[in-house]
């Protein structure tokens, strides 16, 4: 058996266990909304010289490495598992908030993706963000840090939030963050629906329970652990993963710029 051979083989067998992780209905339009690291644009705004980064288009949106990694992953993976789904990929400043009533994935943290700052504050008791801490909603806190073992490697979380859609019961808001960027490519990487993702589903079920597994509307959120160094983020492991409350429409007041 050849390895192209083995790796649909792979995508084929997971591919329910995979479609039920992101549990979008009927999916036609899919936007995937990226972060941009608002520093960098902001220092391309004030910096005039011919040839710098001042010269881009304004839509330009500035990603950290595992970021676009993460980005590119989720894309294929929605297109293995949603072939029939249009995919579109913008920029959170970009992103209007008239298309909140869409199936819409946020790539990112909530520092530099507006989209996935509001949507997980939507969500009533849910996770939040303090600083480069990922807290649980039972308290849990997961940060970044050195590896355990005093290797080289430092140890990141990912986030995977799975709710349904306040504007919209048939569609879904699905967030893929991390307490730092590494911690974004390994949620990318649990949902995938290659091998790296299977283990993560089987541990997702097991955690979230049978009846919340089957019933697929049920709001979730999965944390991942991963190593990484430099830009390589390893093989994510789920350390917690948990029913969530559904969300509230964010209302114009509630909103952040």
């Amino acid at each position: 058996i050849t390895a192209g051979t083995q790796l649909v083989s792979d995508l084929l067998s997971h591919r329910r266990l995979a479609r039920r992780l992101w549990r979008l209905r009927r999916a036609e339009r899919i936007f995937l909304v990226t972060g941009s690291i608002e520093s960098i644009a902001q220092q391309r705004a004030s910096v005039h010289d011919v040839g710098t980064v001042a010269n881009l288009p304004s839509s330009t949106a500035y990603l950290a490495a595992p970021d676009a990694q993460a980005a590119g992953a989720v894309r294929l993976a929605l297109g293995v598992l949603f072939p029939r789904a249009d995919l579109v990929q913008m920029a959170s400043p970009e992103f209007s908030r008239d298309l909140y009533s869409s199936d819409v994935v946020t790539i990112g943290g909530p520092i530099n993706n507006r989209c996935t700052r509001e949507f997980l504050a939507s969500i009533p008791g849910g996770p939040s963000f303090d600083g480069l801490a990922l807290v649980a909603p039972d308290g849990t806190r997961f940060e970044p840090g050195p590896a355990a073992d005093g290797s080289p490697a430092s140890t990141d979380y990912g986030l995977v939030v799975s709710v349904p859609n306040p504007f919209d019961s048939n569609r879904r808001w699905i967030v893929i963050a991390g307490c730092d960027t590494g911690g974004v490519l390994a949620a990318s990487m649990a949902l995938s629906p290659a091998k790296p993702g299977r283990s993560c589903a089987k541990a997702i079920r097991g955690q979230l329970g049978l009846s919340n597994w089957i019933f697929g509307a049920v709001p979730y959120l999965a944390v991942v652990k991963t190593l990484t160094a430099g830009n390589i983020a390893g093989n994510p492991e789920v350390v917690m993963a948990m029913p969530l409350q559904t969300p509230t429409a964010p209302s114009a007041k509630s909103v952040t710029p």
